[in-house]
């Protein structure tokens, strides 16, 4: 017994209509093959942790090897020269329905992108086949935040490389006054460092796994909406 994941997006569309809003929800095939509709409200991130405590026991229990995940999300995607984070603090985001399907092989998705008019919901584009989900915080099958923190690092590096040859070039003049007078040398050394930790540090903030931040899929930070 399989579902099909299209017409899930199509009553989510038009819960969505409906209400103005989607409630999470699961729908989990047990080993039975009867099927059990979950619903999954989490308005913190502490509450969030402990309805996946709930739902990886509930699918152990029942034997399940399929469930499928129903809910809004937010889409960010990577901007030139801006450490990439999480779809939850992008003031630009977009918002979205997302109907995961989850497999122990496999976890795939459809996505519709959608804006709110006024007393009205414009859906826009839907992502065409269902597509790889890269890291997903529902996946209890599998890896649950690697793959967004490899996105994350490899784009934000690429950041860090650019501002440290700039800052190589910055303070280039002063290294060259300096190079004769060890005092001198030591305070343009220090502003370095100063510069590099506050950077550092700035980085380390940002780069803290966000609650809402669930997964990732082709370059984009995708969040989920409590």
């Amino acid at each position: 017994m399989s579902m099909n994941i299209n017409k899930l997006l199509e009553v989510a569309k038009d819960e969505l209509v409906t209400s103005g809003k989607i409630l999470p929800k699961c729908f989990v095939i047990q080993e039975n093959k009867e099927l059990a509709i979950i619903p999954m409200p989490f308005e913190n991130h502490k509450k969030k942790v402990r309805v996946k405590q709930m739902l990886k026991q509930f699918i152990t229990d029942k034997g399940s090897k399929e469930y499928y995940m129903v809910q809004e999300i937010w889409l960010s995607q990577p901007k030139e020269g801006v450490i990439l984070t999480s779809a939850v603090r992008d003031v630009e985001r977009e918002e979205g329905i997302m109907v995961a399907r989850f497999m122990p092989d496999n976890a795939k998705m459809v996505i519709s992108r959608f804006k709110r008019g006024d007393n009205e919901i414009i859906f826009d584009d839907v992502t065409p086949d269902l597509v790889d989900i890269g890291s997903n915080y529902w996946n209890i099958f599998g890896d649950e935040g690697a793959g967004i923190k490899l996105l994350k690092d490899a784009h934000n590096q690429k950041i860090i490389a650019k501002y440290m040859e700039e800052m190589r070039v910055k303070y280039k003049a002063e290294f060259i006054a300096a190079r004769n007078n060890p005092e001198e040398l030591k305070k343009v050394v220090a502003k370095m460092v100063a510069e590099v930790k506050r950077m550092k540090s700035d980085q380390d903030k940002q780069m803290l796994e966000d609650p809402d931040d669930n997964f990732e899929d082709d370059g984009m930070s995708l969040g989920g909406k409590p």
